[in-house]
């Protein structure tokens, strides 16, 4: 390391850079089913009634263009989730185990996914009958009913996506701040990065390349750039620093069907294959493997970033 912790060459950088931890989740804690693990969850009625409730008020304020603000809705929402959280935490001591529960944590993301999807479907439906009860009557509203329902469609996956990070910023500061210790005691650090998987922003887009997604998290790329500038990007960091490995983001190795994914509920891995490839179908243990470009604290290294900025000039 250069004077003062400078970086001054390549081997500085590479004292400071570090790979993070493949992560992996074992599935054969459910029960087997003939070919398959299938696991029912049950979630409280309480929290189900009320997560539809805010589901369609963010929806309902999201589609006509209104700011989305904390209510009494959302903490109510809030409550419940940390009491259902609580509860199942709890079951660790009698008949759940810790790979179990965290597997059960991914069922309140389905649910909001699904139920998210319900409502914008609801909201279009009616949009649509609006549309022909006006045409058929002839009414002088007909025209501002259209344009309201193209602007919906062309607008579908943006408010898909901010309706899904709206309740999952709420639900995941109350993994934070109200049950970060009961987590650590009951479950441990079975998976660390447990809370960024399951609130990741790519969960709550329609596909890996939304505008929104990309506006909020990642430089606004191209569409038809998106993919070489990546490989662009990988293969020349692999040529500054060969002793690293660098996995490549999309797996150039086809898939028979054999292999491919056999269920995709919410089509996340259908509409990730453009971008990522096909996914493998993993069986018992579901594993991801990271290099060290996948690793957030390389970037915030501004020694680091610096010296990577200047290097790819």
């Amino acid at each position: 390391m250069g004077r003062k912790g400078i970086v001054c060459s390549e081997a500085d950088i590479l004292a400071l850079v570090s790979a993070p931890a493949s992560i992996e989740i074992d599935t054969s804690v459910g029960d087997k089913g003939i070919d398959n693990y299938h696991i029912d969850v049950e979630l409280s009625a309480a929290f189900v009634f009320n997560g539809k409730e805010v589901v369609e008020s963010v929806a309902k304020q999201v589609v006509a263009g209104l700011r989305v603000g904390r209510s009494e809705l959302i903490d109510d929402l809030r409550s419940k989730y940390r009491d259902l959280i609580k509860a199942t935490l709890h079951r660790v001591k009698t008949d759940l185990s810790t790979p179990l529960i965290n597997i059960l944590h991914f069922a309140v993301i389905k649910f909001v996914l699904q139920e998210t999807r319900a409502q914008i479907d609801k909201i279009s439906e009616q949009m649509e009958e609006t549309l022909f009860q006006q045409k058929y009557a002839g009414s002088r509203s007909l025209m501002a009913t259209q344009r309201r329902f193209t602007s919906f469609r062309q607008n579908r996956n943006s408010f898909t996506y901010k309706i899904n990070r709206t309740i999952f910023k709420h639900l995941q500061r109350e993994e934070t701040t109200e049950l970060r210790q009961l987590s650590e005691k009951f479950l441990g650090n079975s998976i660390p990065e447990l809370l960024n998987i399951m609130f990741n922003p790519m969960l709550s887009a329609s596909n890996p390349l939304e505008d929104s997604l990309l506006h909020e998290n990642y430089a606004l790329w191209n569409r038809a750039e998106f993919p070489m500038a990546i490989e662009k990007l990988e293969a020349h960091l692999g040529k500054l620093f060969p002793s690293l490995q660098l996995l490549p983001l999309k797996s150039k190795v086809g898939r028979g069907s054999a292999q491919s994914e056999i269920y995709d509920e919410l089509g996340g891995l259908f509409a990730a294959q453009n971008l990522l490839g096909p996914s493998k179908d993993q069986k018992v243990l579901v594993s991801e493997s990271f290099c060290w470009l996948d690793q957030p604290g390389n970037v915030r290294l501004s020694s680091t970033q610096a010296s990577i900025a200047v290097l790819l000039l």
